[in-house]
């Protein structure tokens, strides 16, 4: 029992130590064993594990007792054990929540300091643009203004992924009755500018007399812009991108197939995780966050419908869903 105790501390330990980028290259200081064993963690480490020793040894001493005293026929220290556990296995993860919840904490104060003076770096940037006479320095202007905007559009993700697992935060949501096959031309629209830059054939398959949704629009814009921009981001020159809205059952379901660089079977149950990015991602563009395709699923399943991937391998494009409840009448 007391080495299971002194493991789980162990783990618990480990679990809430911060990974810090290495330092610059040079002189490196070696750590003693003391200088370890009496930093601030290994001083909490050392009193749970002496607390828990006292415990054990006093249950050892109480059933010895207790034994002497029935002739063996006591069930009190399972009892007693039990309930040990019990508590002790309660305040472990108490903590590993609360530290869960201090990681949300710290993006959502990151995200929202980032935005602010992202913000008005991007109005100073429209504001310089009347000054700018020259047509090299417009364009200067401009690509510092695209480059402003994609930052704060990384801290509103980072913002989302922030709030992404809050059930509370679900209020913040304003359904409406909604048409979806609108919103998937007007998002589809909005990503053209990316498609034809790279010469990839888009097609949409989105009837007009499908029933509707009830559903936040925003939200849903921003889900489906996910998948678009990954459609688009990882599908080579002269690639074809395919959009089809279709009715099934009492959902409607939006797929987005591409023929870009597929995902291996060995990744697709971590696509929709937070930070998660395959191989082949991250060979193409390895500045992205891996935040997209979490926040979609978070969006979907917050309207009670489901994503999903579908692949055949590197190499072999892949297809996203989604699925909304048709609104009831």
């Amino acid at each position: 029992m007391f080495l299971l105790c002194a493991n789980v501390v162990q783990f618990f330990h480990m679990s809430n130590t911060q990974i810090k980028p290495p330092k610059t290259i040079g002189t490196v200081k070696s750590t003693s064993f003391f200088s370890q064993v009496f930093s601030k963690s290994g001083l909490i480490s050392f009193g749970i594990i002496i607390g828990l020793a006292v415990i054990v040894w006093v249950l050892q001493m109480l059933s010895e007792f207790i034994v002497h005293e029935t002739n063996g026929s006591s069930f009190i220290i399972p009892v007693i054990s039990s309930i040990v556990l019990f508590i002790s296995g309660s305040f472990f993860w108490k903590q590993a929540k609360k530290t869960d919840r201090s990681k949300y904490e710290f993006i959502t104060v990151a995200a929202h300091r980032l935005r602010t003076p992202l913000s008005r770096l991007g109005w100073m940037i429209t504001g310089l643009r009347d000054e700018v006479k020259s047509e090299s320095g417009k364009f200067l202007i401009d690509d510092a203004g695209k480059t402003a905007a994609e930052l704060t559009s990384i801290a509103n993700q980072l913002l989302t992924a922030a709030e992404a697992g809050e059930s509370s935060l679900y209020y913040s949501y304003i359904p409406h009755e909604e048409d979806l096959g609108l919103i998937v031309r007007q998002v589809i629209g909005e990503y053209a500018i990316g498609a034809v830059k790279k010469n990839i054939e888009v097609l949409i398959s989105a009837p007009t007399d499908l029933p509707k949704v009830y559903v936040d629009r925003d939200r849903i814009r921003e889900a489906l812009g996910s998948f678009l921009e990954n459609a688009i981001l990882y599908t080579p020159q002269q690639g074809r991108i395919e959009v089809v809205l279709v009715k099934e059952w009492n959902h409607l379901k939006v797929s987005v197939k591409d023929t870009g660089i597929g995902i291996s079977k060995s990744e697709l149950p971590y696509v929709f995780t937070k930070f998660f990015r395959t191989k082949g991602a991250v060979a193409s563009d390895a500045n992205r966050a891996g935040l997209g395709l979490a926040i979609a699923k978070d969006i979907i399943e917050r309207h009670s419908g489901g994503v999903g991937v579908e692949s055949e391998g590197n190499n072999q494009g892949s297809r996203f869903w989604f699925t909304l409840p048709i609104a009831k009448v």
